[in-house]
């Protein structure tokens, strides 16, 4: 048990060093390629409901736009994981990528979830998160959390990561486990 909270402890540390860095990969033709790989309809595990509209789910932030879209609910190393996947496009003239300027954090009774990376299943490309785009470009990303329990509400809130003077705008979405 310890072993998987250290494991746990030093992937977290790794998926924040990697946000932090920035933006990694390029625009171009690995956005195309981007559109393979990552595609929450081939994730085989369990649609999570939610009874947001489209326009509830969509927002214009920033320089960018963010759509919250599907997930599913899928068992992971013995760990119920909720992946989502989010359409992610650069209105601004720099390029730019999803944690570049943007934190999707999940939450499940008010408690933050912890992401989790998932490699080798169909339909997720983990790494779309640091993929550069150029204006006008859009693509489509996955995130990934360890969920708590299948009782509670599984809450997740995209927010503009800002320079700290500015209220940072933020858009969130309620998904259903099924029991």
């Amino acid at each position: 048990m310890k072993t998987k909270k250290i494991a746990a402890s030093i992937l977290a540390v790794m998926m924040s060093a990697a946000a932090l860095a920035g933006c990694g990969g390029s625009g171009g033709e690995s956005v195309s390629e981007n559109k393979d790989t990552v595609d929450i309809a081939k994730v085989d595990g369990v649609v999570l409901t939610s009874e947001a509209d489209a326009e509830d789910s969509h927002a214009v932030i920033g320089d960018v736009e963010v759509t919250i879209g599907d997930a599913k609910l899928i068992e992971q190393n013995g760990s119920d994981v909720a992946v989502v996947e989010f359409t992610f496009k650069n209105n601004g003239d720099a390029e730019t990528c999803f944690t570049g300027v943007l934190s999707a954090d999940g939450f499940q009774d008010e408690a933050q979830l912890v992401p989790t990376v998932i490699s080798g299943v169909d339909g997720i490309d983990m790494l779309s998160l640091s993929q550069n785009i150029g204006k006008g470009q859009q693509i489509s990303v996955n995130k990934a959390y360890r969920l708590k329990n299948k009782d509670d509400i599984f809450e997740l809130q995209v927010t503009e990561i800002t320079n700290g003077t500015d209220e940072p705008q933020s858009i969130t979405k309620y998904y259903s486990i099924p029991q």
